[in-house]
């Protein structure tokens, strides 16, 4: 009886593998994940590429607006990528090269984002 068991609660472990696998794959394939996320945005650092951009956040933003030049800054392009979580915005400017690289990022959380994490809200709520 004892191997019995061992088995049974063995194929049991396997079989809910396999449905987290499966679920995480359907999430995968139909798109509902999305790369736009305060963690990747942190990724993105000052000098970087557009396509490097592009390739952290999942493709091509859309251009938002212009910053026209100032007396120290070159004008800066600002293109914007929406998520589930939250809006990416990343300012690029052009440099000596055929490029533009990043000059700076911002990511605004949406409010279903901020009510999905209950360990934020509870943080919140106790004051920290």
């Amino acid at each position: 009886m004892t191997k019995r068991f061992v088995r049974c609660a063995a194929c049991m472990g396997i079989a809910a593998c396999l449905v987290v696998l499966a679920f995480g794959l359907t999430l995968r394939l139909l798109g509902l994940t999305t790369p736009v996320t305060r963690a990747n945005v942190e990724r993105i650092h000052e000098g970087m590429s557009r396509a490097e951009v592009e390739a952290i956040l999942g493709g091509p933003g859309e251009r938002d607006y212009t910053h026209p030049p100032t007396f120290l800054d070159p004008p800066t392009h600002a293109y914007r990528w929406s998520g589930a979580y939250g809006v990416a915005w990343v300012g690029f400017a052009f440099s000596s090269g055929p490029d533009e690289i990043v000059r700076w990022t911002e990511f605004e959380p949406t409010w279903r984002s901020n009510r999905r994490d209950p360990m934020r809200s509870l943080r919140a709520w106790l004051g920290r």
